[in-house]
């Protein structure tokens, strides 16, 4: 797997992981939770 660029804010979440999150908490629950961090990037 490559590494980051040590500018990275974020690490990288593989596809498979990120099904696994949506599946286990919903994709209604993820949707709202995700808008509500874009949202307040912007405050």
């Amino acid at each position: 797997m490559t590494q980051p660029s040590r500018l990275a804010i974020v690490p990288f979440v593989s596809v498979d992981r990120m099904m696994k999150l949506v599946l286990a908490i919903g994709v209604e629950r993820f949707l709202t939770e995700l808008a509500a961090y874009i949202e307040e990037d912007f405050r």
